[in-house]
């Protein structure tokens, strides 16, 4: 990379709630939407930690990360 150029990463935050309703259509969802980030070019991904939405969308991460390859 030529000296003075930056670069920019794209990232991604979530946090939500930590008990979901409707479990398969959000976690069906947000696989939908986690996959076409990480197509786009989408490198790191932050949450929040907490049991629930942040939990079920960490895994998706690493599962589409590893299918993704």
């Amino acid at each position: 990379m030529p000296k003075g150029e930056t670069v920019i990463r794209k990232k991604c935050s979530f946090t939500g709630h930590r008990s979901i309703s409707d479990i398969s259509t959000v976690k069906s969802k947000v696989r939908e939407i986690l996959s076409e980030l990480i197509k786009d070019g989408y490198k790191d991904f932050y949450n929040g930690g907490t049991l629930g939405f942040d939990t079920m969308c960490a895994l998706e991460v690493i599962n589409l990360k590893k299918e993704l390859r």
